[in-house]
C-alpha cells in the first residue's frame, strides 16, 4: 500500500501510473485522480514470470505539488519453486496371524518430483516398527517392517513424518497399522476337549480336560512355561472300559495347583506341573464327578460336584471335608469371594449360598435350569451362565445371590460354559460355537467379541484386564493380550 499526502496538510489531486505488465494498481480511494490523504495498492503478478530479478516504478504526479513527479520503486525476486516432495504409500497395512509371525516388510518410496537428489530426514519409528534402507537423499526406497511380538493383540497405529527444507509439501504423514486378530491361536498337544486354563503369571499356565474315546475317557494336563506359544502334556491319566478320568476344572492354590474331575479324582502338583500327586476327596463314593474347583489362599478352597457334594479344604488341599450343601443335584459352579462368603450353581434353578466358609448353606431360586458357572465381583454383585433363555438373557444378582433378575445379551438358547471378572467392571463370559462376551461396564452391557473360531469354548482365564485365555473343543486354544479388543 503506497500512502500519498501533502506537506503541508493541503489537499490537492494527484495520479499514479505505471507500464509494467507485472504491476497492477488498485485500490484508489479518491475520486477523479485522487487527492492527498489517499493510498492506493501495488499489486505483484509475478506467477507467469520467469526466474529473475525485476525492477520498475510506479509515477505518481500532481500539478498542485512542487516536486511532482514523484517515484515509487518496486522490485521482486522470482525463485524457482521447489519441487514437490513425493512419499508413496501413505499407509502402510501391517497383518499377522500370531504374534511370533515374521511380517513381510513393505516398501516405502521417498522421491522429488522432478527428480532431483534432494535431502529429507525420517522420524523415530514407534518401537514396533523397524525401518532399514534409509539414507536421506531421494530418492530413496526403505523397507519397513512391523514386529507383533513387541505390541501383542489387536490393531496398533503410529505415523513416520518425512520433512524436508528442499521441497513443497512437506511435512508428510505415513501411517503405520499393525492389526493382530484379538484372540489368536495356540497349539494344543491334542485335538481334544479343553475344559479349563489357568495362569500364575502369564507365561506358566495350565489346561485340563480328557480324551475321549469308545467308551472310557483318559484325563490329561498340559502346561506351558512360554505364554502358550508351546504346550506340553504334563499328565495323562489312562482309564479302562467304561471308566471316566477326564479333568473338569483347574485352580491354583498360591503357587501349587489342584486340578479335579470325574470320578472323583483331585491331582495336586507342587512344583508347577511338573509331577501330579493323586489326593484322596475322603468320599466313600468314588464315582462322584468334580466340576469346580475355587481357592481362596493357599491353605483354603472348596470342590463342587454331583449330588450337590461340597468339599472344603483348610490345610492346603492335603485333606478335604465333605459339608452339607442342603440339595442332591448337581453343582457346576463355585465361586469364593474370600473364606467367608461364596456361592454355588446347580442345574436346577437353585443357588446355594454360605457366608462362614462353606459351613452352612441356604438354598435360593434362580432363572435357569442349564446353569454352569458363577462369578461375583463381591459380597452382593454375581453373575450366572448356562443356557440362554428363548429371549438371550443371563441371570445376575445384587443383593448377594437372595434374587436373581435376567439381563438381555442377544443370544437366545446359547449354551454359556464359564464367566470371569478380573475387577467390579470387567469381564468375560464363553460358551458354544466360540462365543466370547465382554463387558467393561460391571455387566451392564455385553459386547460379542470375535474369538476367531466356531468351537465351543468351556473355560477362560484373565490374568488382569488384557491378558488371558479361552478354552474348548478340538484342543481349541485361544489367546489375547488385548483384552480380546
Amino acid at each position: 500500500m503506497v500512502k500519498v499526502d501533502c506537506i503541508p496538510h493541503a489537499v490537492i489531486g494527484f495520479g499514479f501510473a505505471c507500464d509494467a505488465s507485472w504491476i497492477t494498481l488498485a485500490n484508489l480511494e479518491g475520486t477523479n485522480f485522487g487527492s492527498t490523504k489517499d493510498s492506493f495498492a501495488v499489486v505483484l503478478n509475478v506467477s507467469s514470470l520467469p526466474v529473475g530479478t525485476y525492477i520498475d516504478s510506479v509515477v505518481v504526479t500532481s500539478s498542485g505539488a512542487h516536486n511532482s513527479p514523484q517515484y515509487v520503486v518496486v522490485s521482486v525476486e522470482v525463485a524457482p519453486i521447489p519441487p514437490d516432495l513425493v512419499v508413496s504409500p501413505q499407509i502402510l497395512d501391517f497383518e499377522a496371524d500370531n504374534l511370533d509371525e515374521e511380517v513381510a516388510p513393505l516398501n516405502l518410496a521417498i522421491s522429488c518430483a522432478d527428480g532431483s537428489a534432494l535431502t529429507y530426514s525420517l522420524s523415530d519409528p514407534p518401537s514396533w516398527v523397524t525401518i532399514s534402507g534409509y539414507d536421506g537423499v531421494t530418492p530413496d526406497n526403505i523397507l519397513v517392517t512391523a514386529h507383533p511380538g513387541i505390541v501383542g493383540t489387536g490393531t496398533q497405529v503410529a505415523n513416520l513424518t518425512v520433512t524436508s527444507d528442499d521441497m513443497s509439501g512437506s511435512p508428510q504423514t505415513v501411517v503405520c497399522r499393525l492389526t493382530v486378530p484379538p484372540w489368536l491361536t495356540q497349539e494344543a498337544p491334542f485335538e481334544q476337549n479343553i475344559h479349563d486354563v489357568v495362569s500364575l503369571d502369564g507365561n506358566m499356565a495350565w489346561a485340563v480336560g480328557f480324551i475321549a474315546n469308545a467308551d472310557y475317557r483318559e484325563g490329561y494336563i498340559y502346561g506351558t512355561v512360554d505364554g502358550g506359544d508351546n504346550w506340553d502334556v504334563r499328565l495323562i491319566l489312562p482309564a479302562g472300559p467304561g471308566q471316566g478320568l477326564g479333568f473338569a476344572a483347574i485352580d491354583l492354590a498360591g503357587e501349587e495347583l489342584f486340578a479335579v474331575g470325574e470320578s472323583g479324582i483331585i491331582y495336586r502338583s507342587s512344583d508347577y506341573g511338573d509331577s501330579w500327586q493323586n489326593i484322596p476327596s475322603g468320599l466313600e463314593d468314588t464315582v462322584v464327578t468334580f466340576n469346580d474347583i475355587c481357592f481362596v489362599s493357599p491353605d483354603v478352597g472348596w470342590i463342587v460336584g454331583e449330588y450337590g457334594v461340597v468339599l472344603k479344604t483348610t490345610d492346603g488341599g492335603q485333606t478335604w471335608v465333605q459339608k452339607t450343601s442342603g440339595i442332591t443335584e448337581e453343582l457346576y459352579g463355585v465361586h469364593f469371594i474370600d473364606a467367608a462368603n461364596g456361592w454355588a450353581v446347580s442345574g436346577f434353578k437353585r443357588v446355594i449360598r454360605t457366608s462362614d466358609g462353606g459351613d452352612t448353606w441356604s438354598v435360593h431360586a434362580c432363572p435357569f435350569y442349564d446353569s454352569r458357572d458363577i462369578w461375583f465381583t463381591d459380597v452382593n454383585n454375581g453373575w450366572i451362565v448356562g443356557k440362554t433363555s428363548n429371549l438371550g438373557s443371563i441371570s445376575f444378582t445384587t443383593d448377594g445371590g437372595l434374587t436373581w433378575s435376567t439381563k438381555d445379551i442377544g443370544l437366545p438358547n446359547t449354551y454359556l460354559q464359564a464367566i470371569q471378572f478380573v475387577d467390579e467392571l470387567t469381564g468375560w463370559i464363553v460358551g458354544q460355537s466360540g462365543k466370547v462376551l465382554y463387558t467393561e461396564d460391571a455387566g451392564q452391557t455385553w459386547t460379542e467379541q470375535n474369538s476367531g473360531t466356531e468351537d465351543w469354548l468351556y473355560g477362560v482365564y484373565f490374568l488382569n484386564d488384557r491378558l488371558g485365555w479361552a478354552v474348548g473343543d478340538l484342543g481349541t486354544i485361544r489367546f489375547t493380550t488385548s483384552g480380546g479388543n
